[in-house]
């Protein structure tokens, strides 16, 4: 009984002390990758716009042909998120062919373990992408794995209030 109790203590601090994380550690706002942590400088503008309650995150990066929708969790600065792709021609322009969308639309295509730093000016870490294997014909996605890890470094560019952020829909651009 006694074990029970401190047990339900335990996880209540924790709730709160990540609810209350979000307010010190927020990383609700636009975020730029900077040129330094991206071998394609120059070649597209990789901003994403986060917003966060408590210790829950979500984003939204608007592409050409679709978008990008993060969801993940932050604690004490740290950030682990997973990113979603969504839109027949964004899939297109990557090499998919078009019978292929239906299969990786909305499917997990990259990890983001991040921190805040103490300026909190910048979200330092690595980005895991997922390569997808597939075959032409017929169409069919054989497989999906993690490969190498990527540093990544994102600048504040602007603070956004959370409930301003996103209304994340199904319809791509």
């Amino acid at each position: 009984m006694l074990i029970n109790i401190i047990l339900l203590l335990g996880l209540g601090l924790l709730l709160v002390v990540a609810l209350v994380s979000g307010l010190f550690y927020s990383v609700s706002g636009a975020w730029e990758v900077t040129s330094a942590s991206t071998e394609l400088e120059g070649l597209f503008k990789d901003k994403i716009i986060l917003g966060q309650f408590g210790f829950i995150v979500v984003g939204r990066r608007e592409l050409y042909g679709g978008y990008q929708t993060f969801f993940g969790v932050s604690f004490l600065g740290y950030m682990w998120l997973k990113r979603r792709d969504y839109g027949e021609r964004l899939f297109v322009r990557q090499g998919f062919d078009k019978n292929l969308v239906k299969q990786l639309e909305g499917q997990v295509m990259m990890r983001l373990k991040l921190y805040l730093t103490k300026d909190k000016l910048f979200l330092k870490g690595v980005v895991i992408p997922y390569k997808i294997e597939f075959m032409r014909q017929p169409p069919l996605v054989t497989g999906k794995h993690a490969v190498a890890a990527i540093e990544r470094v994102y600048r504040r560019s602007e603070s956004i209030i959370s409930h301003e952020v996103l209304s994340i829909n199904p319809q791509p651009k």
